[in-house]
């Protein structure tokens, strides 16, 4: 009688918008990162490299010309080192405005300079690969029709 009647309210567990907070806690969306897209949830790593570098003077609080990791937590809580240093690209603990083009310049050729990018740059690269294949598949059809007719 009455077991879960007042607990949770079941909406934050399944949408997984609250993580780790959002359980219990009744809204679970109301966290603060948790609504739709917010802040760095969900968000590959080009999308964060692009508003980074369209941030860029917001983001370097303080004026020293490159964005430090606790900068970049600032603007995408849920940004992890890993992430970070895979936007890095020189290994100084920093970004620097050329580093995020440099890293949205790679990622627009599909397996972003030989790094994925978490699901998106998985699911970019098998995409890719049906595309390579499909071609080839195609190529192999249209050679062998080709020497039917002779």
């Amino acid at each position: 009688e009455g077991e879960g009647e007042g607990e949770g309210e079941g909406e934050g567990e399944g949408e997984g918008e609250g993580e780790g907070e959002g359980e219990g806690e009744g809204e679970g969306e109301g966290e603060g990162e948790g609504e739709g897209e917010g802040e760095g949830e969900g968000e590959t790593l080009d999308e964060i490299a692009d508003e980074l570098l369209a941030a860029f003077d917001d983001a370097d609080t303080d004026d020293d010309g490159r964005i430090s990791f606790s900068e970049a937590q600032t603007q995408f809580p849920s940004l992890s080192s890993d992430d970070f240093a895979q936007l890095d690209g020189n290994s100084d603990g920093f970004l620097s405005e050329s580093e995020l083009e440099d890293f949205t310049d790679d990622s627009e050729g599909g397996c972003n300079g030989g790094k994925i990018g978490g699901v998106a740059g998985l699911e970019r690269w098998i995409s890719d690969v049906l595309v390579l294949a499909l071609a080839l598949a195609g190529a192999s059809l249209w050679h062998s029709i080709g020497h039917r007719a002779d």
